[in-house]
């Protein structure tokens, strides 16, 4: 995709999404969503407790029947179609990155045309132009003329005076020019092709204005083109030497904003008014600043600017909102500022008496030393008089996809485009704001929020998706109640009381207090009577210790005092015995719980390299189990055993040769052992094997199913789950070069992709229920082709035959 990738910035890939300021100048740093202990304090009973072993609690309708563990058909695909109730109020979209507003225009009848980088408004399609009328979502438009509509959306969006439509779509891919679309009541066409990016579309005097760091094919105009409905043309006497990111008619004249210092051959930084014959620099900035991003004149008639400037060295702490007095510049409000600096306003919108300012900024009223300064996380309004913040930041909501984390401070007027708030709209007496945020003044609401004059709502309705994403779940063994880890600030858009939820009813519950401040937790294991094991880590110590929570009491308990090695995964044994796995590149660490005490199994100090997977396997005649352990080590003691071994009570075994890489999955029946290794560079690494007891065999082939990987990824799967009769479930980042990616079911010959796969940038833990598979990781979208649905955060796909 053309403008997400190369054209912007870079988006960097790995688990959590960039906060604004949280990110080096070109995005390529990914910040985490919150950390398991960042929790909204609201309640949450915790279960009754049930004496069974530790961590143990009584789980939701102990007393109901459920069969459990769920039988699967022996033949035919075991499920359903994948649930659709799990989406978020707002706008979303691919798995990747944000999903983005970057325009907003009022249509004739009184709607607002959103647009943006966006596939879903909840469950309905709406592929980068959504209309928002009377509080509910439509499609944009519904008839495209059989224009096929690109992977980036659009970037700007206008409506004339007589309804006239224009658009600026992304369709190209890298290297290919992007297209004006305009409909003028005859159907849509296209009336022109450019190279870069375009920010702003206006109607004006029935032409079409184009500005932003725009090229027009064939040596046409740069920065600011006009369409006359025939042909296009530049700036007169010249094209602006850099972007304009505005475009405002103003009582017959034209004004222009961006980063140029000259427009039609005259010298005009920043800001040039067009008169209908000549550009005139009446309103330059004295100072040559930055940029210019948003022009308005507020309820009162005066002239206001914003963007990123400081109108001189007196002010750097706090500026880039200015009005003009009549003469010259000056700041307004004292400015906004962002940290220790100035912060950037993207748009200004004159409403209900005042300015709506929005942007990046986390303060407005003046830099650090001001007595004036107010905390407003990137919205605020502006009377003339005083500043009144519209969020302050207090409780931030998380957002699943990856953002670049960019301000517009960066020197790159590209980073424009990936600002977390970037367009105001009006619709009634509610004032909307869009970009690509999770939500505003705590309320969830993906990157489009409305505020109705006294507090936020969601735009649209919430389903039970999540705000930031479930890392992981796990299935109690006794009575198959769905456990899940999440990571984030909502569910359902309600916020997250306990990070530890349960799915219960058609929706996530808490279940279990706020864990320990400043803890988070990755891994977690269910066993008999819905004991609940996380594996997590203190972040409240510079060295961030390991500990083992347990649930007890209706409170989170950690199961030793006693300093822990690095823990990597946690579970429990059919018998309910709760195990500990860990370590580091030279020592492992192994353990179980017994009586009151964490013992250490023998043999584990001859490992020399720690233990990163752990699994079970039952004997034939139930009698007990075996523990597998799979991850660093090539070596226990002179025993060769190359990343997998097996102890069965009594000593250490390897596993024919080995896994061949280091094992980041691991399962295990009564008759087979599963691994799955990443790409390592080893020659001979398992992608997905099975162990029968004498050999190893090669599962992920294509002709087992699944096709080779597409363009340069690498299969690398991360959570298997293991079924009788040779099956499995298998998860992880896959994305073969024909079919769907990341989820997969084997039936003990053919891999095939289930239900058409789960679009996400990681799949992380898989988990069977009573009646359903749920699919944990930082997902945005399950199924293919006319099946494509959101889900976010989160999957769920009934059994086969089972109620969704």
């Amino acid at each position: 995709m053309k403008t997400r990738v190369s054209s912007l910035v870079a988006v960097a890939f790995g688990v959590g999404a960039c906060t604004v300021g949280a990110c080096s100048d070109d995005g390529t740093n990914p910040h985490p969503v919150p950390d398991s202990g960042t929790n909204i304090p609201d309640g949450g009973a915790p279960d009754a407790r049930v004496d069974a072993g530790p961590g143990a609690d009584a789980g939701p309708d102990a007393d109901a029947p459920r069969k459990c563990p769920p039988s699967l058909p022996a033949s035919g695909a075991p499920f359903g179609d994948w649930d659709t109730r799990f989406t978020l109020a707002g706008l979303t979209g691919r798995d990747g990155a944000t999903p983005t507003v970057h325009d907003i225009a009022r249509d004739v009848d009184g709607s607002l045309l959103v647009a943006g980088y966006f596939r879903w408004a909840g469950d309905l399609r709406v592929d980068g132009l959504a209309r928002w009328r009377n509080g509910a979502w439509e499609p944009g438009r519904t008839n495209w003329n059989g224009r096929a509509l690109g992977p980036g959306g659009f970037y700007a969006v206008a409506v004339g005076p007589s309804g006239e439509l224009a658009l600026a779509a992304n369709v190209g891919q890298s290297g290919d020019p992007d297209e004006i679309w305009v409909d003028r009541g005859k159907g849509l066409e296209v009336v022109g092709r450019y190279m870069g990016l375009a920010r702003r579309l206006a109607w004006i005097d029935g032409k079409l204005w184009v500005g932003g760091g725009v090229e027009f094919e064939n040596g046409g105009p740069k920065g600011l083109a006009i369409w006359d409905g025939a042909a296009w043309s530049g700036a007169k006497g010249g094209d602006p030497d850099s972007f304009v990111f505005d475009i405002v008619p103003d009582d017959g004249h034209v004004l222009v904003a961006g980063q140029f210092h000259s427009i039609g051959g005259v010298a005009s930084d920043l800001i040039a008014d067009w008169d209908g014959t000549a550009w005139s620099a009446k309103y330059r900035m004295a100072k040559p600043e930055v940029r210019v991003l948003t022009l308005a004149r507020d309820p009162h008639g005066t002239l206001y600017a914003g963007g990123l400037f400081t109108l001189g060295d007196e002010n750097k702490g706090s500026a880039s909102l200015a009005k003009w007095n009549g003469t010259k510049w000056e700041l307004a409000g004292n400015g906004v500022a962002f940290t220790g600096g100035t912060g950037v306003v993207s748009h200004l919108l004159p409403h209900d008496g005042a300015l709506y300012v929005t942007g990046c900024f986390d303060h407005v009223g003046g830099a650090r030393s001001s007595p004036d300064r107010m905390a407003s996380a990137g919205m605020a309004k502006w009377d003339g008089t005083k500043w009144t913040s519209l969020d302050d930041g207090a409780k931030p909501v998380s957002n699943g996809w990856f953002s670049s984390g960019l301000c517009g401070f960066e020197p790159n007027p590209n980073a424009v485009w990936q600002m977390p708030r970037q367009r105001l709209g009006v619709s009634g007496s509610d004032v909307l704001v869009g970009g690509n945020f999770g939500g505003a003044g705590g309320v969830a609401s993906q990157s489009i929020a409305v505020h109705d004059g006294r507090a936020w709502k969601p735009a649209g309705t919430a389903g039970q998706g999540i705000s930031g994403k479930i890392a992981a779940v796990a299935s109690a063994p006794e009575s198959c109640t769905v456990y899940g880890l999440a990571v984030g600030t909502h569910a359902g858009g309600a916020p997250l009381s306990s990070l530890l939820v349960r799915y219960d009813d058609g929706a996530w519950k808490a279940a279990a207090p706020p864990l320990p401040e400043k803890t988070r937790c990755n891994r977690m294991a269910a066993g008999k009577g819905d004991a609940i094991a996380l594996a997590c880590e203190s972040r409240a110590a510079a060295d961030h210790p390991s500990l083992i929570l347990v649930r007890n009491d209706g409170a989170w308990s950690p199961l030793v005092t006693e300093e822990l090695p690095k823990i990597h995964d946690i579970g429990y044994a059919p018998d309910g015995t709760l195990w500990v796995a860990g370590g580091d590149g030279k020592k492992a660490f192994l353990a179980h719980w017994e009586g009151a005490k964490l013992v250490p199994q023998a043999g584990t100090d001859a490992f020399d390299g720690g233990i990163y997977r752990i699994a079970f396997a039952p004997h034939a005649n139930d009698s007990g189990y075996d523990v597998l352990a799979g991850g660093f080590f090539k070596n226990i003691g002179t025993l060769a055993a190359d990343r997998i071994a097996r102890w069965n009570g009594t000593a250490w075994s390897a596993l024919g040769e080995g896994a061949g890489g280091t094992v980041v999955a691991l399962a295990a029946t009564k008759d087979a052992v599963y691994v799955a290794t990443p790409n390592e560079r080893q020659p001979n690494r398992k992608l997905l094997a099975r162990w029968d007891g004498t050999r190893w065999t090669e599962l992920a082939t294509p002709d087992n199913g699944l096709p080779a990987p597409f363009d340069k990824t690498v299969h690398t799967f991360t959570s298997l789950l293991a079924l009788d009769g040779g099956r499995l479930v298998a998860t992880g980042s896959v994305w073969p070069e024909t079919g769907g990616r990341n989820a997969f079911y084997f039936d003990g010959a053919k891999f095939s992709a289930i239900a058409g796969g789960v679009s996400a940038i990681s799949v992380e833990s898989v988990a069977l229920g009573a009646d359903a598979l749920f699919v944990a990781g930082t997902i945005a979208e399950v199924g293919e082709g006319e099946k494509l649905r959101p889900s976010v955060g989160v999957a769920r796909i009934p059994l086969a035959g089972a109620v969704p």
